[in-house]
């Protein structure tokens, strides 16, 4: 089933040593999933004041790969092979593709080049595919100007071995990296090859040349990068959701204007539909809202708040309001939609954004069932590659369980579940 927002329209260890945070989840390492990853630039003049380039500070392409055991991209300690040479040197992807794609990787993302502009993040364009045996990922891209130098990380599990489960995230931030194939002391480009070659070495306060990367104390060096990846909680519906560009730069502050459109229905969902007076099959009030990264008001694999275990279970919005309100963010109510009415949408009032509030949520109960709702989350509505505005989103989603409340067909009141589970798509 689809709950569909419609024309929303403008108005260094055996891994390279990053320091890590992992979030776990509940989905077997057996399962294939699908991880979307986010760059954020952490090379700045603010932190990295000694030499900074004063022009043309970027980062090249980058490659992130899923793969086994059997593939190493790059290691810290080891010769860099020809590939990583020339992404180290000029920036050039195209010998580590060949390899990649030589080695019949499962799947691999190349990220476009990244200039020093307002916006420092640059999410990678598709979800990056993970088996069990492709359970590592590794990512590499040269910072310039500079002669050699490249951050990223290499091998790392995104398997937690103890549980045997899928992180459901994990943010590596990452350091810089000498490749040893050519000689150089400062943030230039095209100087002399590196004789005899030497093998790849994080750059520390033991090692800088002429104190490049260094802090404003002069102490330390701060990670130049952080990659965050989550666990893809869209599943199939991921892959659906159509977007339209804008001119609109992020930094305005926009609205938008959102409608619903029912396709929960007994012609496409005829297994065991709801039999009551069809006066009772409906969908509760809809909550709509624009926040920011760290809020969130429900993930797949997490377990329900209160506010959304009230709503799946009975349809109950305060304590969700309540949250939105305490949080400052920007929310619009839907009214309770009945399937018998002969329009199938609810419009909203304009939902107002802004770039620290690009992201949208939405969440709403099928009744009657036990804990069974629809609704989509943290949907970011900035192309971040153009850094604007979607002109218009359509996201289609699909059926989820609370987990908080037993019961297998369209029935309400039924059993708590004990313990609880964490949310999940019913497939």
């Amino acid at each position: 089933m689809k709950f569909v927002i419609l024309g929303c329209l403008l108005s260094s260890a055996a891994i390279a040593k990053p320091d890590i945070t992992t979030y776990d989840s509940s989905v077997p390492s057996s399962t294939n999933v699908q991880y979307n990853c986010v760059f954020e630039n952490q090379w700045t003049k603010l932190r990295h004041p000694r030499l900074y380039p004063s022009s043309a500070v970027h980062w090249t392409r980058q490659v992130l790969v899923s793969h086994s055991s059997n593939y190493n991209m790059w290691r810290e300690g080891s010769l860099a092979s020809n590939a990583v040479k020339k992404m180290a040197e000029s920036g050039g992807t195209a010998d580590i593709l060949e390899d990649i794609e030589n080695q019949g990787i499962i799947d691999y993302e190349v990220g476009y080049d990244k200039y020093m502009v307002i916006n420092p993040t640059m999410s990678f364009s598709n979800p990056l595919e993970m088996t069990s045996t492709n359970r590592y990922i590794s990512v590499i891209s040269k910072m310039s100007p500079s002669p050699d130098w490249f951050s990223g990380f290499n091998d790392f599990n995104a398997v937690n071995e103890d549980k045997q489960t899928w992180y459901k995230e994990f943010t590596l931030e990452t350091y810089p990296y000498d490749a040893g194939t050519e000689d150089g002391n400062t943030y230039n480009t095209y100087n002399e090859a590196t004789t005899p070659q030497q093998p790849i070495s994080e750059m520390t306060p033991l090692n800088l040349p002429n104190g490049v990367y260094l802090n404003g104390d002069g102490n330390d060096v701060l990670p130049v990068a952080k990659y965050t990846c989550s666990l893809n909680t869209y599943s199939s519906s991921k892959t659906d959701i159509e977007t339209i560009d804008s001119y609109v730069s992020s930094s305005r502050n926009v609205k938008y204007n959102c409608a619903f459109e029912n396709q929960w229905s007994p012609e496409r969902h005829p297994n065991n539909f709801p039999t009551v007076d069809r006066i009772s099959v409906h969908w509760t009030k809809q909550i709509l809202a624009a926040h920011d990264n760290e809020y969130h008001i429900w993930k797949e694999g997490d377990m329900a708040s209160e506010g959304v275990k009230n709503m799946a279970e009975a349809g109950y919005i305060s304590t969700i309001i309540k949250d939105l309100q305490n949080n400052g963010n920007s929310y619009d109510i839907g009214y309770d939609k009945y399937l018998y009415a002969l329009d199938p949408k609810v419009t909203y009032e304009p939902l107002k954004m802004t770039y620290n509030e690009r992201y949208v949520s939405a969440i709403s109960k099928l009744a009657p069932s036990p804990d069974w709702f629809s609704g989509f989350h943290d949907f970011n509505a900035v192309n971040e590659r153009t850094n604007t505005w979607y002109q218009e989103f359509t996201i289609p989603i699909y059926p989820f369980d609370a987990g908080t409340e037993d019961g297998d067909t369209y029935t309400i009141s039924n059993a708590p579940t004990v313990p609880i589970q964490p949310i999940s798509q019913i497939t």
